[in-house]
């Protein structure tokens, strides 16, 4: 079973969803950005 971006997309449409859900996603990457930039910076300070 194939299930194509578009198709999802039209479910969220469906639902009234899709804003919320790409709302949802996209602050969640930003926070698993921000926290690798913590521990990246975390790393770099010298003892």
């Amino acid at each position: 079973m194939s299930i194509s971006l578009s198709t999802l997309d039209d479910f969220l449409d469906e639902e009234g969803i899709r804003e919320a859900v790409t709302l949802r996603a996209v602050k969640s990457v930003i926070a698993l950005q921000l926290q690798q930039a913590m521990a990246d910076q975390k790393t770099a300070r010298p003892s």
